[in-house]
């Protein structure tokens, strides 16, 4: 997981997207969920922040090392 400075979550997703990497956003929040819409919560605005700035990465036992320096090579990239 890695947070993305405010405002650019989508845009980091799409870069490394064109660079054949998959990403995806943090999971949503249970509260979000159209299912839970009228379950009681309590105020989460921290939580609701992370949501929306988190990404998760490619992470599986297969990956190689060089799978792995093409990761980070391409985060350091976009910045």
């Amino acid at each position: 997981l890695m947070l993305l400075p405010a405002g650019k979550r989508d845009e980091f997703m799409e870069f490394m997207t064109l660079k054949n990497i998959q990403t995806r956003p943090f999971w949503k929040l249970n509260h979000l969920h159209p299912m839970f819409k009228d379950c009681s919560k309590g105020d989460l605005p921290v939580a609701e922040e992370l949501w929306t700035r988190g990404v998760c990465f490619p992470c599986f036992q297969g990956m190689s090392d060089e799978d792995v320096s093409t990761v980070i090579s391409t985060i350091k990239s976009f910045f």
